[in-house]
């Protein structure tokens, strides 16, 4: 009981040394070496914050275990002679599985890693294509390669705001623009 109690200290204490990280913040841009930077960090951000909720997700899961079985087992010794501390135990095992759950579910652990998973792949693409592609370019050609670039990262960077706010707009896109008014 003892060694289980310290494996979970163990893992609060993991989660509170590391905590989500920012985004860097934007960069102005004029070179090829300053949009790599910023990518770099960027994805370092990204990295740190998939390995943070990982652990926030490997730890709640342990807890549910951990929590469930011992409020199965004081729920299934729980007699008349031993009742005044079992089910008090029960109640508060069966209490942190629910809640621990409900909290991992609410802040959608699962779909934000998978999320942050797809903009490191993203990012690292059009990074990669980005320095591939402006390589020998210069004048409108480089500027076009650029704002290319930019648009996708921007894209990239709102995915990551998006993450912040509700988790079931995360693969929503705005609707175009109206064509109403156009003639």
């Amino acid at each position: 009981m003892r060694a289980s109690l310290a494996f979970l200290i163990t893992g609060a204490t993991s989660l509170a040394s590391c905590g989500p990280q920012a985004a860097p913040p934007p960069l102005d841009c004029i070179d090829t070496p300053c949009y790599i930077k910023r990518a770099v960090d960027t994805m370092t951000t990204i990295y740190y914050n998939i390995n943070y909720w990982d652990n926030v997700a490997f730890w709640s899961a342990i807890a549910v275990g951990f929590c469930g079985i011992v409020a199965t087992i004081m729920i299934a010794l729980q007699g008349d002679a031993n009742r005044y501390w079992t089910r008090p135990i029960g109640i508060i095992g069966t209490s942190l599985v629910t809640g621990i759950t409900a909290l991992v579910t609410a802040f959608h652990v699962p779909e934000n890693v998978d999320k942050l998973i797809d903009i490191y792949s993203d990012m690292a693409n059009i990074t990669n294509n980005y320095e591939h592609d402006i390589q020998g370019k210069a004048g409108n050609e480089a500027d076009e390669i650029q704002k290319k670039y930019n648009d996708q990262f921007l894209q990239l960077k709102t995915d990551l705001l998006r993450i912040k706010g509700s988790a079931g707009r995360l693969n929503t896109k705005p609707p175009p623009p109206s064509q109403q008014g156009a003639k």
